[in-house]
């Protein structure tokens, strides 16, 4: 439903999950993700982010690889999301992924040069092609 009513606010909360499951707090900003904004591309963001990580400026709380009881649940949680998000899907969207807003940004999360944003967004990814199946 939030995809229909405001595609890039719904990509954006999906990005922003991602992010959190790698312990990223530090959001995306809105402006980012609305349609003709080609100042800057999708890498260029996440490469800034990834800036502020390695520098220490941003707050990361590893959530997805502790060895905790509540990192395990959210691990499963993460995995049955993805489950979810594909069943819930409708079809049409499901036949043209490479068109759906959210996939350049998987996909730029998951050629980054911080290791556990590629592994949380391979982790993504894969989840929705193990769904697909």
């Amino acid at each position: 439903d939030d995809y229909h009513k405001n595609s890039s606010g719904a990509v954006r909360k999906l990005a922003n999950m991602v992010l959190q499951a790698c312990g990223i707090n530090e959001g995306l900003p809105p402006h980012c993700f609305e349609e003709g904004d080609d100042e800057r591309d999708v890498d260029d963001f996440i490469r800034q982010l990834v800036e502020n990580c390695t520098s220490g400026d941003a707050d990361m709380t590893m959530h997805i690889t502790g060895a905790s009881k509540a990192s395990r649940k959210f691990r499963d949680n993460f995995a049955d999301f993805w489950d979810k998000f594909v069943g819930h899907a409708p079809e049409p969207y499901l036949l043209s992924l490479q068109d759906n807003p959210f996939c350049p940004w998987l996909h730029a999360m998951s050629t980054s040069q911080l290791m556990i944003l590629r592994l949380v967004a391979v982790m993504a990814g894969l989840g929705i092609m193990l769904a697909l199946v």
